[in-house]
């Protein structure tokens, strides 16, 4: 069960990142802005960049535990198989 789980949370953190990457894209790229000043897009572009590395930094702990989840369940499995032999 915790196989799954872990695996299970792997896919979802990748399919949050990669969501993450087009959303910031979108942000960057694609919306077209009110304002003019310098001071606007200095404000936005590091809002972005510090709201991505800190989303980045989540999915990777989240992604992290995933992996976690499953060496632990395949140590625990492996321990059983020697002990019962």
């Amino acid at each position: 069960m915790k196989i799954f789980l872990g695996y299970l949370i792997r896919v979802i953190s990748v399919f949050l990142f990669l969501m993450l990457i087009l959303s910031v894209i979108n942000s960057l790229f694609y919306e077209r802005h009110e304002e003019n000043g310098l001071a606007y897009f200095i404000g936005y572009y590091l809002g972005v960049f510090l709201g991505f590395l800190f989303f980045f930094w989540l999915l990777y702990k989240f992604y992290k535990f995933g992996s976690t989840l499953i060496s632990r369940s395949k140590n625990k499995s492996k321990i059983t198989e020697i002990g019962t032999e």
